[in-house]
Formats: C-alpha cells, structure tokens, sequence
C-alpha cells in the first residue's frame, strides 16, 4: 500500500494536468447566515482535501441581491480573499438562480474541467483530484464525477431505478454509477454544461429538470453520472447547511458536527439524518 500511495504521487507531480487543469467555481446566493463569511470560508479552506494547488482558479460565483447583509457579507469575503491572488468573485446580475448564475461563471473559465461546488458543502474526505481527471480522460463514459454526501448507497434519488450500482474500476479510483443527477459537489468537462446542462435550462431549473432523466442504459450514456468511490463508501462531503442555520459548525475545525449510522448516512449534531 506504501509504495502505491507513492506511485500515486508521483504520477501526480508529473503528469500534464498538473498546471490548472481544472477550475473550481464556488457558487452561492443571499442566505440567512450572511454577513457572516463562515460558511464559504469552511468550504474554500476544505478544499485542502483535494490536494488544490495555489494556481488552480477559484471562482466565487454569486448571485445578486439588494439585501444589506449580503452587501456586507460581500464587503467582508472580499476582505477574506485580498491575499488570494487565484480566487476571483463574480456577481449575476440581475439575480437569475443558480443555473445561471453558473451560465455567468463560465465566461471566466479556460480550463477543460471544473469543479462545481456549492458555498455550504465542505469536503471531508482527502482525495487527489487530478487523479479523477486522469481516469475522466481514460473512460470517456465518466462525463460526471459527484461527490456524495452520504454512502454510496441505492437510496433516495440513487433509488429512483435500477441503473444504481454498477461499478466502473479505473486506474486510480473505482466510481459507482447512479441514475441521479444533483447539483452537489460535482467535476465534469467544462463543454458538458455549455453543451448539454445549460441548454434549455434557466433558473433553479438544474436539479429538478436533470435529476430523473436517466431512465434507461441509453440516457445514461448521455449523462454519465457516477459517485467517486465503491458502493457503500462513505461520504465525501457535508452539507452545513447555510440556508437554514445562522451559525457554521465547520468540520475541518471541529469533530461533532456529524456521525454516521449504521447504514453510512451522516446524522447531524441531533441525530438527525442530514439533508
């Protein structure tokens, strides 16, 4: 196992996706956190787990609003991110919902691959992402990475039919096929969205007009959509919940904002399964 790990790294320091392959575009709207800057502060500051280099673009896409505390919440995350010279904030106006506000993103992105992340879900498990990419290139039917936020378990919409379950072993990873399509955490070529995700899509639209779309091996063709990781392998982030809750509880800082049950799925500081 030693002298994979260490295979592994190297492969990595060498390989040609090593400069910026990938960009990663943070996306996030007015929430009744703000001005707090917590909650995009644990999720930029995770993505540690994913071994990100320090020219890799960052893109904090927001959605616009006239809310003061969203004003200020800005004022302050620019404040937070003067001495990142790699992170770029960009603001759609006027507010047009998270598709396009990602539609927006795009413009600044000259990478073949992104990563979409949304401001409230922090990764919590390491993994090299470069070493994704590397298996995206050698199985052309990985167009969609996502990392779960639970077990890679046939439940809730991994459960919608029988596509779930599938494994695709490659060089560096194995992936879990789903029929599922979400907006969490997510890599892709950056021509799937502008060629396929975005189109006939504005809005909040994303989600509910893709998730149940896979009905068949032919749809999924189309799609692509895998888990990273084996079935039943645990989850990869946590959602904090910005939307909900005033006050952060960051796993990269703290150990109790979650445990699992029995059956992989994160629970909540209240017992709760998390949503």
């Amino acid at each position: 196992m030693k002298t994979r790990k260490n295979s592994q790294i190297r492969r990595k320091n060498t390989r040609k996706y090593n400069k910026s392959s990938y960009s990663v575009i943070i996306t996030a709207s007015s929430v009744i956190s703000h001005p707090s800057i917590e909650f995009i502060k644990c999720t930029i500051e995770s993505l540690k787990h994913i071994h990100i280099t320090n020219n890799t673009p960052i893109i904090l896409a927001h959605d616009d609003s006239d809310d003061l505390r969203y004003k200020e919440y800005l004022k302050r995350l620019r404040e937070y991110i003067s001495d990142k010279q790699n992170i770029k904030i960009t603001i759609r106006k006027p507010h047009g919902g998270l598709s396009e506000n990602i539609r927006n993103a795009l413009k600044y992105i000259n990478t073949k691959y992104i990563l979409i992340v949304q401001h409230d879900f922090p990764f919590i498990r390491d993994i090299e992402i470069e070493n994704i990419i590397e298996d995206m290139e050698s199985n052309p039917e990985l167009k969609y990475v996502r990392f779960n936020k639970r077990a890679n378990i046939k439940f809730s919409s991994n459960a919608i039919n029988n596509l779930f379950g599938k494994e695709l072993k490659s060089h560096n990873y194995t992936y879990t096929r789903t029929p599922s399509w979400s907006d969490n955490n997510h890599l892709c070529k950056t021509n799937y969205y502008r060629n396929l995700i975005l189109k006939g899509c504005k809005g909040n639209c994303m989600e509910s007009r893709l998730m149940f779309k896979q009905k068949t091996e032919k749809d999924h063709r189309k799609y692509g959509a895998y888990l990273l990781g084996k079935k039943n392998e645990p989850a990869y982030i946590y959602h904090t919940d910005g939307h909900s809750m005033k006050h952060v509880c960051c796993p990269n800082s703290r150990k109790d904002c979650y445990s699992t049950n029995k059956n992989g799925l994160l629970l909540d500081k209240d017992g709760q399964i998390t949503k």
